[in-house]
């Protein structure tokens, strides 16, 4: 099941990103914490879409999970704007970890695992009664 393997993906990413915060890997943990909140969230929406967006922006991906019918916009909305840095920061992972001059630190990459476990845990709990 496509669903189950992105959701094992996550967890395996996010596992690995505060693994490599300990290994001082700060980069790699900013990609990998990205990664586990994209991967959840895809899971999810193509769950209950049966398509998986072609986005890396968690912003756009939780807009896609709000169009989802019976999912509750408003939480969604409310945490994407009440956490609107956080989440362009982790946005910014994707790209700057691997082709930027500059290098994370370890208050960035604990920011950045910060920031996809609640997203991880907001979309459990607009979806956990679907």
């Amino acid at each position: 099941d496509s669903v189950n393997i992105l959701l094992k993906k996550s967890e395996m990413f996010l596992s690995s990103a505060k693994g490599n915060v300990t290994r001082k890997l700060y980069d790699v943990a900013c990609f990998e914490a990205d990664q586990a909140a994209q991967l959840f969230l895809k899971a999810y929406i193509l769950k209950f879409s049966g398509l998986i967006p072609r986005t890396h922006s968690i912003r756009t991906l939780l807009g896609h999970l709000a169009s989802v019918p019976k999912i509750d916009k408003k939480t969604l909305n409310k945490f994407a704007s009440e956490h609107r840095s956080d989440l362009v920061m982790l946005e910014d992972a994707y790209l700057r970890s691997r082709y930027s001059g500059e290098e994370y630190n370890k208050q960035d990459a604990q920011k950045c695992v910060e920031v996809a476990e609640k997203v991880i845990q907001l979309v459990k709990e607009v979806v956990i009664n679907l």
